[in-house]
């Protein structure tokens, strides 16, 4: 069997070709997927991460940037995919909060636009809160009817 590169069929460093392999990936778990939550996620962290969401700062951080974003996205639904071939069975929720949790999981690196001191890498000890807070401010102002699904998985320890 030859050995394939993912680099070599998918432009990681282009979000959008990223986001179509999720997608894809996706739909070859659940043809009827309603993706379309995510894919709007998706934009509005590919906006933040080029400081283009309102109230935020470009991110400038040399690792924990949009790239590793989308690297763990590719990751996180190939997970996914493996997992629902070789085990239990997954719903559309299990994968809404896997893909969104992978798409913020370094929001907290991203300064406010306020923010003057140094690079977002000054968060580095705290970043896992703050992007809970980004999260849940997010959720709040743009998918409320969402809060709970995507709360249950961060709160239920």
């Amino acid at each position: 069997m030859e050995e394939i590169q993912l680099s070599a069929i998918i432009n990681m460093g282009d979000p959008k070709s990223v986001m179509d392999e999720v997608r894809i990936i996706a739909f070859m778990m659940f043809p009827e997927i309603d993706f379309a939550t995510v894919e709007g996620v998706f934009r509005d962290i590919v906006r933040l991460f080029r400081g283009e969401y309102p109230g935020y700062k470009e991110c400038n951080t040399e690792y924990h940037n949009l790239k590793h974003t989308t690297d763990t996205l590719l990751a996180m639904v190939r997970l996914i995919h493996g997992f629902s071939i070789s085990h239990e069975y997954l719903n559309e929720k299990d994968i809404f909060l896997g893909l969104v949790s992978a798409l913020m999981h370094d929001t907290g690196y991203i300064q406010t636009s306020d923010d003057r001191l140094g690079t977002g890498a000054k968060y580095t000890l705290d970043h896992v809160e703050r992007s809970m807070l980004f999260m849940k401010k997010y959720f709040v102002e743009i998918y409320e009817f969402f809060l709970f699904h995507v709360f249950s998985i961060i709160y239920v320890q």
